[in-house]
């Protein structure tokens, strides 16, 4: 028994490290890694000198694996915080990720303030309770760091649901915002454009695999959309790094 439970608790923690790799079509920037070797007067690929972290975050970011590329990126940072190399990769990061150079998240900075409002939909991602309750507490910071409301929807595809319960959540927990699905026009923006007012009750739809799957916090953190859906686990140790120290 002790065995059984102890791989099944190594599977769960490969299949959350299993979601850092996103299926979306983003494109990335890749600076060249060329550095000038002073003792002998010529240029060296820097290969041969990177520490491992960050030869790692290298590889991934060819990948396009970039959530991936940031673990190792930001243990680089931690010790490495001003290497030309690693701050040049971080913008690279930033590239793929669809963010500005100077873009950080903080409720107080946020220009979402002075627009109208935006929404964040909080799918169930489907797993067991304090999976799913770590997996909406993520969401919820992020929903507070880009001024988003959340809404929040555990779906046919949460195993606390049954069919006199269509959102379980509300049995366990008071509601967080005033707003439902329902009171948002129907010509509200969405991202990711796997879904559209036409599916947006639909569970599991390219949770795992296929085009804008597994997509990781930071591909929400700055879009423009009226209302953004998340489905799948996100740490929050991956959205920590983007907070700016002006949040409270």
């Amino acid at each position: 028994m002790y065995n059984t439970i102890t791989h099944e608790r190594y599977q769960d923690k490969q299949r959350i490290f299993d979601t850092f790799e996103p299926s979306a079509p983003f494109q990335t920037v890749v600076s060249p890694f060329i550095i000038l070797d002073t003792k002998n007067n010529s240029a060296v690929s820097s290969n041969h000198i990177l520490d491992n972290n960050l030869k790692m975050a290298q590889d991934l970011i060819r990948q396009n694996n970039l959530p991936q590329a940031e673990i190792y990126l930001q243990r680089y940072l931690a010790l490495n915080e001003h290497n030309f190399f690693s701050r040049q990769l971080l913008n690279d990061l930033r590239q793929g990720y669809g963010l500005s150079e100077p873009f950080t998240l903080s409720e107080k900075s946020s220009s979402s303030r002075t627009q109208k409002e935006k929404f964040l939909l909080i799918k169930a991602w489907g797993c067991g309770f304090w999976s799913e309750v770590h997996h909406l507490l993520g969401q919820l910071l992020l929903a507070e760091l880009t001024c988003r409301t959340p809404i929040i929807l555990w779906g046919r595809n949460c195993l606390f649901r049954n069919d006199l319960n269509p959102n379980p959540f509300r049995h366990f927990f008071k509601e967080v915002s005033r707003i439902k699905l329902q009171n948002i026009s129907s010509s509200a923006t969405i991202f990711p454009p796997k879904w559209d007012w036409n599916n947006i009750l639909d569970e599991n739809n390219n949770l795992r695999e296929g085009e804008y799957s597994r997509l990781a916090a930071q591909y929400l953190f700055n879009r423009p959309e009226t209302m953004v859906v998340t489905d799948f686990y996100s740490t929050i140790s991956s959205i920590i790094p983007w907070i700016h120290q002006s949040s409270p």
